[in-house]
């Protein structure tokens, strides 16, 4: 009876043994990331735009100059170059520093910027003038010539994020204020031709105003995770500058006069001319953020 046991036992384990042998084995469970916007970061951004601005120093603009003749018989004749004061283009070059926070599909931030802009808008013009035409033809008295340019220097700004999260993609809006530094100038000058004025005379006026505007600021963007620490985003601002009086400072002088080159009101106060622009502006970033703890895992089987 004891060998039929010990048998019986003996073949049970062994046909459990080739049973195991032929099953598949399973693969081991495959730990994946999740991707995840919440943390701090900091990145470079360049770019790009354009401002409409409100420079109206009318004393300098060259908006009267034409063509053709006047009640008195002078005529007049123009041209100028330059892609308009007031409507300006150039590049833009900064930083961001901020944080993200994500809730489910729903990624809150904030965010703050700062960047050197090389924005400007240049207009220079020129205008002949001549005597009655006469038996030997037209004579050429004076010629007046104007120069204006409006420049943003730098901007900052600080706003809010609130997007969409598709994986490793975030479509986003932002809001908030925005500061900028511009500057304006103008200069006009007449230059005098015998017979009419003294030979070499010249009279030229230069104006120059500026300061700080601050306005709000929209946007939006998309940005994508390479990894869970290297961002690239492609933005779009939009900045509403609000119009401020600045004190503005000019100079007149006079050459081969009487009396001799004399500078009116230079380094003083000359009364105030008004300044307001608003800007588009387009950018593309590159950020690195700082995990907030350990990224969570995934078993993937």
């Amino acid at each position: 009876m004891r060998k039929f046991l010990a048998a019986a036992s003996f073949l049970v384990l062994s046909s459990a043994s080739v049973l195991a042998a032929d099953l598949p084995m399973k693969a081991p469970p495959v730990f994946a990331p999740i991707y995840t916007w919440t943390g701090f970061y900091i990145g470079v951004n360049g770019g790009g735009g354009g401002m409409n601005d409100s420079n109206s120093d009318t004393s300098v603009s060259s908006s009267n100059f034409g063509s053709g003749t006047n009640l008195f018989g002078v005529s007049q004749s123009s041209s100028g170059s330059g892609n308009n004061a007031f409507h300006g283009t150039g590049a833009i070059a900064g930083g961001q520093l901020g944080y993200n926070y994500q809730m489910g599909n729903f990624v809150f931030g904030i965010e703050g910027e700062g960047y050197w802009s090389g924005i400007k808008g240049t207009l220079d013009a020129s205008q002949n003038l001549y005597l009655p035409s006469t038996g030997t033809g037209s004579t050429l008295f004076v010629t007046d010539t104007v120069h204006n340019q409006t420049k943003n220097k730098y901007d900052f700004s600080i706003a809010g994020r609130m997007g969409i999260a598709f994986d490793r993609t975030l479509v986003y809006g932002k809001g908030g204020w925005a500061w900028g530094q511009f500057n304006a100038s103008s200069s006009f000058s007449r230059q005098g031709f015998p017979p009419i004025d003294i030979p070499g005379f010249l009279d030229t006026t230069t104006s120059t105003w500026g300061g700080m505007l601050n306005g709000p600021l929209f946007g939006l963007g998309i940005e994508y995770l390479l990894t869970n620490n290297w961002t690239v985003k492609l933005e779009y601002n939009y900045i509403m500058y609000g119009t401020k009086s600045f004190a503005t400072t000019s100079c007149s002088t006079l050459s081969n006069s009487v009396p001799s080159a004399s500078c009116i009101g230079n380094g003083q106060s000359s009364g105030n001319s008004p300044l307001g622009a608003d800007k588009s502006l387009f950018k593309f970033g590159v950020n690195y953020k700082f995990d907030w703890g350990a990224a969570p895992v995934i078993a993937r089987y």
